[in-house]
C-alpha cells in the first residue's frame, strides 16, 4: 500500500488488499516540523501503529533536555579530566627540572657572596631585614625574556630582588639583553661559579632565601606575576 501528504492537507491514505492503515493525522507529529511541503509516497507499508510513533510535545522536550543534559555532563567531565591531566603532566614536568636544585627543606644555606653590577658596584646578595629573591637568567634565554619583568611587581620593602645574569660571553650581552626588555633594577655579573653554587640546570632559576642564606624555595621556569608574590608571601 502507499500514501501521501499533500502541503497543508490532512493525511490521506490509500488501503490495499494487503493491509489497512488506521491513522489520525491529529495525533500524531513528526519529531522535527508540523509543516509539510511536497509529496511523499511510502511504499509497502504492512503495518503502522499510531501510538508506537505518536510524538507529544512535553515528551520531546524531555527527550531533548535530557539527551542535553547528558552531553553537557560527559563533555565536563572531559574537560576536568584533562586540566588534571595537563597540571599531572606540568607538575611532573617542573619536578623533573628541579630535581637538581638546591634542596628548600631548609637544610642549605647560601653565603652572603659580594656581586659586581652590570653599572659597576659591589653589593651583598643578602638582606638583612627580609627574604631574597634570587633570579638566574641567561640573556639568550627566551624564558627569562618574557618573564623577568614579572619581578617589578614585587613590593621591595618586603623581598629583596636580586637578577644575576649568566652564562653569557661578554658582558655587552647582558647589556643588550637589559636594554631590549627594559629591565629595571640592578643586573648582577655572575659567573661559571655561580652556576656551580646554585646548581642551575635550567633558566631561569629561582630561589627564595631567608636573611640568613636558608634555602627556603625554589623554581624553574616561567612564573608570573601572583606565583612570585604567592611564593614570597608563604615561605
Amino acid at each position: 500500500m502507499w500514501f501521501a501528504i499533500w502541503p497543508g492537507s490532512r493525511l490521506q491514505h490509500y488501503p490495499s488488499k494487503h493491509s489497512q492503515l488506521k491513522f489520525l493525522y491529529n495525533s500524531y507529529k513528526p519529531e522535527y516540523s508540523t509543516e509539510y511541503s511536497g509529496f511523499l509516497c511510502f511504499n509497502e507499508i504492512s503495518t503502522l501503529n499510531s501510538d508506537s510513533v505518536k510524538f507529544k510535545d512535553h515528551d520531546l522536550l524531555s527527550i531533548i533536555l535530557s539527551k542535553s543534559a547528558s552531553s553537557a555532563k560527559k563533555s565536563f567531565s572531559r574537560y576536568a579530566f584533562e586540566v588534571l591531566l595537563l597540571c599531572l603532566v606540568i607538575g611532573a614536568v617542573f619536578a623533573f627540572q628541579q630535581r637538581n636544585m638546591l634542596p628548600s627543606d631548609g637544610s642549605v644555606r647560601v653565603p652572603d657572596t659580594q656581586f659586581v653590577t652590570l653599572s659597576g658596584q659591589t653589593i651583598p646578595l643578602l638582606a638583612k631585614d627580609k627574604p631574597t629573591l634570587v633570579y638566574i637568567f641567561a640573556p639568550w634565554c627566551s624564558i627569562c625574556r618574557i618573564s623577568i619583568n614579572n619581578l617589578d611587581n614585587l613590593n621591595p620593602d618586603k623581598v629583596n630582588v636580586m637578577r644575576i645574569g649568566v652564562d653569557y660571553q661578554h658582558i655587552e650581552e647582558l647589556t643588550h639583553f637589559v636594554d631590549e626588555i627594559g629591565v629595571s633594577g640592578e643586573i648582577l655579573l655572575g659567573n661559571n661559579q655561580t652556576i656551580r653554587d646554585f646548581q642551575v640546570t635550567a633558566y631561569p632559576s629561582i630561589y627564595i632565601l631567608q636573611p640568613d642564606g636558608t634555602v627556603v624555595g625554589r623554581s624553574v621556569g616561567y612564573t608570573t606575576s601572583m606565583g612570585l608574590k604567592l611564593r614570597t608571601a608563604f615561605e
